[in-house]
């Protein structure tokens, strides 16, 4: 082992410094295994300028060793910053000038130029922004909407970016993105090192779970009734408890698969992978991969789904509407990939399997083993057993790793899902979709209906067999698999939130959005409501 010459303690000291400890030490550790001093000193050097080249600001901007109070003094000077940037040394006039402006009242635009002045100084807001390593808010501002829509829209992006819980939020965001795409570049996200995810994005995690957990039991909600319960109370009864999250998303795969039997449709098995390029490390050994392209997980999740938008518009083309559900999970470096177990029509199922092949393959499709790895097909056989129980260990490993006895690269599957979860919430990507299907809002919404006879015999079929957890039917009842939201027979009820004391509409924080409240279901244009209680959180 190769020990830090005393002439370059200094230098390798410079090297790490932006570095945070668990990387600063992996990074000696491989230091130390080089066979000289000018391996070591190659090593360290490649290694430290490879991390800076795939962060976006690279070391400047958001600090990878940053801590949480490092994360609040820095929200607390850039909504500073951004309040005296917009601001200036010439006040704005006119409109601007004012304060708070309700969205129930009209707003009298006297000269466009305000207008042109307030975009330009929420482009310096935003150009500001993106210096310390954030994404400026979506402010959906289009030339072409009413002006004073623009004048909302451009205030409430002043108001985020001037907001220091805003800015904290972004912080943490962008720092975990940074700090995973570091240990992605160096190579410690493997089955050898950190499966899935690395080790001190998973610690994060588990910090930030426990003090969501903490919070949620130290806040209580009482309706006006008087009957309290802690918000970890009611986490624990709805989709936010992974046991109940798992068991609804098998009941929607088990009727599913219940439609597609009854209706004569094969099922496939499709699993996408990402070229070679978007794979950080080899998974025989764990070793770098030479063809890596500098590409994060996320990259990847985004060629995937790039690539599926192309295939369902294809399908479209073809005339083939398939029932399905996608399942993104990572492979051991972190890499995404795709499962999707897919029901269309038996006639045009190898029609549909084409399309897919013909634009998994379209890129790079002739490097070594893309035929084998980089699409793969299975047929469903009903004799060999069911498509649920097929796909029901992807939901298992990807939720909390229960009735698993271990992973697939043979690690401990309660361990490798608090790992997936890692992974899921640092790269912001969605695990399952589905696609066809009834409105999974209105089936949440009437489970929380008792029987009643006075509602139409029609709407109390409906909500039987979502209490009975009967997916297929549920969804026979409501329109079909295919039927479009808009004409299915039971749709959500929204309605503007008001405040309990003044009676006045509830607005969104930054002023942009009125408030909506979801209250129950509409049926036959009768409105049916299935949250009774106003809740008081304390």
């Amino acid at each position: 082992m190769y020990n830090i010459h005393a002439h370059d303690q200094q230098w390798v000291s410079e090297q790490i410094q932006p570095l945070p400890r668990p990387i600063a030490a992996t990074l000696l550790k491989l230091y130390k295994k080089q066979p000289d001093r000018r391996a070591a000193n190659t090593y360290l050097r490649e290694s430290c300028k490879l991390i800076e080249d795939n962060l976006p600001n690279g070391f400047s901007g958001i600090r990878l060793k940053w801590s949480e109070d490092d994360l609040r003094n820095a929200a607390k000077t850039n909504s500073k910053k951004c309040f005296h940037l917009f601001h200036g040394k010439y006040p704005l006039n006119g409109i601007i000038k004012q304060h708070r402006v309700p969205l129930t009242e009209n707003i009298e635009i006297h000269s466009v130029n305000e207008i042109l002045a307030l975009k330009k100084r929420c482009q310096s807001l935003g150009r500001f922004g993106e210096s310390k390593g954030v994404t400026p808010p979506d402010a959906k501002i289009s030339e072409n909407q009413p002006i004073e829509i623009q004048y909302r829209r451009y205030m409430a992006f002043k108001k985020r970016m001037c907001d220091q819980n805003w800015w904290l939020h972004a912080l943490r965001k962008a720092q975990s993105k940074k700090l995973e795409t570091a240990s992605h570049a160096i190579n410690i996200v493997n089955k050898y090192a950190g499966i899935y995810a690395s080790d001190i994005s998973v610690n994060r995690r588990k910090d930030q779970n426990l003090r969501n957990k903490q919070l949620l039991e130290n806040m209580q909600a009482t309706n006006e009734l008087g009957e309290s319960f802690t918000l970890s109370e009611i986490s624990d009864k709805n989709i936010s408890n992974p046991r109940v999250r798992r068991s609804e998303l098998m009941v929607r795969i088990r009727g599913m698969e219940d439609y597609a039997n009854k209706s004569g449709l094969k099922g496939v098995f499709l699993t996408f992978t990402c070229p070679s390029k978007y794979h950080r490390s080899i998974s025989s050994s764990g070793k770098p991969n030479p063809k890596w392209g500098g590409y994060t997980p996320l990259d990847g999740q985004n060629y995937l789904n790039y690539n599926w938008e192309r295939i369902r518009t294809a399908f479209q083309r073809g005339n083939i509407n398939p029932i399905a559900i996608r399942v993104a999970e990572p492979q051991h470096d972190g890499t995404p990939h795709w499962h999707i177990l897919l029901f269309t029509a038996s006639d045009r199922v190898n029609d549909a399997v084409a399309i897919c092949r013909k634009y998994a393959l379209e890129i790079d499709g002739n490097e070594p083993g893309a035929d084998k790895h980089r699409f793969d097909v299975k047929e469903i056989d009903p004799a060999k057993g069911s498509a649920t129980g097929y796909i029901a260990k992807y939901i298992c490993k990807n939720i909390d790793g229960s009735n698993l006895e271990e992973g697939i690269y043979g690690e401990d599957p309660i361990i490798a899902a608090q790992r997936v979860d890692t992974w899921r919430s640092v790269w912001g990507i969605r695990q399952f979709q589905f696609i066809g299907g009834a409105s999974v809002t209105v089936w949440r919404e009437i489970r929380r209906l008792p029987a009643n006879n006075d509602l139409p015999e029609e709407f109390e079929a409906i909500r039987a067999a979502a209490d009975e957890s009967n997916w297929c039917q549920f969804n026979d009842l409501m329109g079909g698999f295919h039927c479009p939201r808009k004409e299915q027979k039971v749709k959500p009820y929204y309605s503007l939130k008001f405040d309990s004391q003044t009676g006045e509409i509830k607005e969104s924080l930054y002023g942009d959005d009125l408030i909506e409240k979801l209250m129950g279901v509409v049926f036959a244009d009768q409105n049916i409501i299935t949250r009774y209680h106003e809740w008081k959180i304390e």
